[in-house]
């Protein structure tokens, strides 16, 4: 297609609309997010706005029920940052771990309302966990994620009830030796989860939440033995095997499986 010069010069004079987006940021006192771009700086904000809300009530509501107090304002400070996705849902955390790193990192990656939801609660527990048991002297991971994944979406919450209930099945209920010592957790490993979520569930019967985080606290640095005798009067792992099998075995074949 030809065009003059004149029409050329008079078509690059003309102001074309051009639609800006803008990132969305917000703080608050333990929080701050910074959320992807929409149409408007009003409607981008307002979202960054709501997830710091959010994280900011969930981190007192979850340090009040697992660690009896809240957490000092500015301790642990995090900051989020979000991706929106069409379906997928991805969350971690990278913990205050070198000193050069000045605060915790949260990386979220799903819808809109994911993200302020059950997903922003899971890594919550997380950093708030990270804060009272800062690096080196992290819990171990399956009590971290064990704690964490009660706060996942109805959705995940079956898919581990579903694969408990394969595990009484097919009688292959996985090795708690293994899970112990288990360093890393990869987000599709159901089993791992399923297992933590299970063991932490099951240790909540025989004691509080303090209970259980000294439990871990200490195991990490003693021994699981030493520590399942110190605080649930168990020989060891061997005898604590076999009590949450039988407790898993029960509640499967009972009144219907939910992992509290």
């Amino acid at each position: 297609m030809r065009y003059s010069i004149g029409t050329t010069i008079l078509a690059a004079l003309i102001p074309v609309p051009v639609v800006v987006e803008a990132a969305g940021m917000a703080s608050g006192p333990n929080f701050s997010a910074l959320t992807p771009a929409t149409p408007t700086q009003q409607a981008a904000d307002a979202y960054a706005q709501l997830v710091v809300d959010r994280a900011e009530a969930f981190r007192a509501e979850f340090a009040r029920e697992w660690l009896g107090e809240v957490l000092p304002a500015g301790e642990g400070r995090t900051l989020i940052s979000i991706e929106f996705t069409p379906a997928e849902n991805s969350g971690m955390t990278l913990a205050k771990d070198h000193p050069a790193r000045r605060f915790h990192r949260m990386f979220l990656a799903s819808p809109p309302e994911n993200a302020a939801g059950n997903l922003l609660q899971h890594e919550v527990a997380h950093t708030v966990l990270a804060t009272r048991y800062p690096h080196p002297n992290r819990l171990p991971t399956w009590v971290e994620e064990g704690i964490a994944s009660r706060y996942d979406s109805e959705r995940l919450i079956t898919v581990r009830q579903q694969e408990v209930r394969n595990w009484v099945r097919t009688g292959r209920t996985p090795s708690l030796a293994g899970l112990l010592d288990e360093t890393k957790f990869s987000s599709s490993d159901d089993t791992l989860y399923a297992a933590a979520e299970s063991l932490v569930a099951f240790l909540l019967t025989r004691g509080d939440s303090r209970k259980l985080l000294e439990f871990a606290d200490n195991g990490r640095r003693i021994g699981w033995d030493q520590s399942l005798r110190t605080y649930y009067q168990m020989t060891g792992v061997g005898q604590l095997q076999r009590e949450w099998q039988d407790w898993v075995v029960e509640r499967v074949q009972g009144s219907g499986l939910r992992v509290q």
